[in-house]
C-alpha cells in the first residue's frame, strides 16, 4: 500500500477550522435562539424570523469564505507556476 504524504497548508487549516465553526454555529442556531425578541413595545421579532435571518447570514458568509479560499488557491497556483517558469 502506498503512503500519501499530505501536509496541509496554513490556509487550508484556517479554512477548515472557520468552515467547521460556521457549520457548528449553523446547526446550533435553533437551540441558541429561544423565543421572540422584544426591541420595544411595538416591535417584536419572532423566533422564526431571527433564525431565518441568522441562517441566511451564515450561509452567505460560508459561500463568501469558500470563494475567498478558491481565489487564494488560484493566486497561490499562479505564484507556483511563475516560480516554475523561472
Amino acid at each position: 500500500m502506498k503512503r500519501i504524504n499530505f501536509h496541509p497548508s496554513v490556509l487550508q487549516v484556517i479554512y477548515l477550522v472557520t468552515f467547521f465553526m460556521l457549520f457548528v454555529f449553523l446547526v446550533y442556531t435553533p437551540t441558541l435562539i429561544r423565543g421572540p425578541v422584544n426591541i420595544n413595545s411595538k416591535l417584536i421579532i419572532e423566533e422564526e424570523t431571527i433564525e431565518g435571518i441568522l441562517l441566511s447570514f451564515l450561509f452567505i458568509m460560508s459561500i463568501s469564505i469558500f470563494n475567498l479560499y478558491k481565489r487564494e488557491v488560484k493566486k497561490q497556483k499562479r505564484v507556483i507556476e511563475a516560480l516554475g517558469n523561472e
